[in-house]
């Protein structure tokens, strides 16, 4: 198509040629990719799942309170797999890696948001149930 239209402003011998000259390489400069020079953290495949599971716990942090619990986030903090990957993970999404490290994060927050909404007298044992299960029960300490 940017070809198309320079070949047709020649033939119509309207524009100096300095002109279609500039264009030309405008129109290049705009089609070049520009070279990445992104830093992606060493991971392993091992590593992304165990860090994406391990951010789940953000889920819990959230909800915590609702459930009568603080969340140790100092200690779950000490715990990341892959903090470098983490951290890259949930600043470029899925660009640089094939799985969005936040996914079960989004998940988890929104079945526990739905367990306390429909029923919060019952919340506390649905939380720690799910805490257990997920392995996240050893950073709560009750509030009272």
């Amino acid at each position: 198509m940017q070809l198309d239209l320079l070949i047709r402003m020649e033939k119509k011998d309207k524009y100096p040629e300095a002109t279609l000259i500039n264009m030309a390489e405008a129109f290049q400069r705009h089609n070049l990719k520009p070279q990445r020079d992104e830093y992606i953290p060493p991971y392993t495949e091992d590593e992304l799942w165990t860090t994406m599971h391990w951010a789940k716990g953000g889920a819990f942090a959230s909800y915590a309170e609702f459930a009568g619990f603080s969340f140790d986030g100092e200690s779950y903090r000490a715990d990341c797999p892959n903090v470098g990957l983490f951290r890259f993970a949930r600043a470029t999404g899925t660009e640089f890696i094939k799985h969005d490290i936040l996914k079960d994060v989004i998940n988890v927050s929104y079945y526990l948001q739905q367990k306390y909404s429909k029923n919060p007298e019952n919340f506390r044992e649905i939380f720690i149930e799910e805490a257990k299960k997920e392995g996240f029960f050893q950073y709560l300490r009750p509030l009272n």
